[in-house]
């Protein structure tokens, strides 16, 4: 019997390594594999939603989203409201809009190796080319030397995580300048994933856009308050043209995001917001201090952002069978690079 065949471009996509562990996991196993903070909804968050849902008519916003709320986002990183910004649900689908509306085919895509693991789907869905500049094999920082040997007369953009998931370190001021510098002389769009930004362990690492007026960022609300479930994020960038491509794309993808994600949104960038994300990092804190009495210090990488904790082992696909086999969730750091 004849079947309906899926596209082309989709003949090598494949469920990710990491959904395929949460898949084959225990129902009732303790999650430590996904960059989801588990803590309960805050109080506040629960209260709000239910007198939004009790005295609000919730309708489609503007494609870019909320007028208050994009101006609350452009608050946030100090720049200037000039419809700069789109909401979107969740960062990845930011992601997702940015790099539609900006490749073509054949296009290269610069990203650090290790990194998230969608990335590379994402730019192959666009039927572009990822290429990995190696971070440094003992610290995971960035090198210079090796972002520049990636770069060719065919590369479109550079994409980068910064915090990076999965190691958790992050790239230096000098490091920003340079690749800002770097993508405005070669007129290369600049996208960076900041969504673990606000989940630091010491000192807070710099937004790009304080680097750079030709670059766009990309952060949600599921790391730094929580909110994950909820799916909101947002494109910011300092000017206004960068971003109309990405409102076109995101149109056709969900029309606008939750309203009722983003009347919370605006309770999460307000100050009793800031307060609950203060917490979340407080916890985490706490939570990384118990783990690091159970391990030897030689054996993580020590790094400046939550939640992830990079631990060295000799084998990373059995240490995360024989944890199955505990009931506990890890993954495998090998699949990220």
């Amino acid at each position: 019997m004849n079947r309906i065949l899926p596209g082309r471009h989709i003949h090598s996509l494949e469920i990710s390594k990491l959904r395929q562990i949460m898949d084959s996991a225990p129902a009732n196993a303790v999650n430590l594999g996904l960059g989801e903070i588990r803590l309960p909804l805050h109080p506040i968050f629960r209260k709000a939603a239910q007198e939004i849902i009790s005295k609000k008519e919730l309708f489609y916003t503007s494609n870019a989203g909320l007028i208050e709320l994009r101006k609350k986002v452009c608050d946030y990183y100090q720049i200037s409201y000039s419809d700069n910004v789109c909401i979107t649900s969740g960062a990845e689908e930011a992601i997702f809009s940015a790099l539609f509306a900006y490749l073509n085919a054949n296009d290269e895509v610069l990203i650090a190796d290790p990194s998230f693991v969608a990335y590379k789907t994402i730019i192959q869905l666009m039927q572009a080319i990822p290429v990995s500049f190696l971070l440094n094999k003992n610290d995971f920082h960035f090198e210079k030397e090796q972002f520049l040997k990636t770069v060719s007369s065919k590369t479109k953009a550079v994409l980068l995580n910064n915090p990076i998931n999965p190691t958790g370190t992050s790239y230096n001021e000098d490091d920003l300048r340079f690749i800002a510098d770097f993508c405005k002389t070669r007129n290369l769009l600049l996208l960076v994933d900041e969504v673990y930004r606000e989940l630091y362990t010491g000192i807070r690492c710099k937004t790009i856009l304080k680097y750079s007026n030709n670059a766009i960022v990309i952060s949600s609300l599921s790391k730094s308050h929580g909110l994950s479930g909820w799916r909101l994020g947002w494109a910011a960038t300092s000017g206004s043209e960068l971003i109309k491509p990405l409102i076109k794309v995101h149109q056709y993808i969900c029309t606008c995001a939750s309203s009722l994600s983003q009347e919370m949104a605006l309770i999460a960038l307000s100050a009793d917001g800031n307060r609950v994300s203060d917490a979340i990092r407080h916890q985490l804190d706490l939570n990384r201090n118990f783990l690091l009495q159970q391990i030897s210090a030689k054996n993580f990488l020590p790094n400046n952002h939550h939640p992830y904790l990079f631990v060295k082992v000799e084998d990373d696909l059995i240490a995360v069978e024989k944890l199955l086999e505990n009931n506990v969730i890890v993954m495998p750091g090998s699949v990220f690079g």
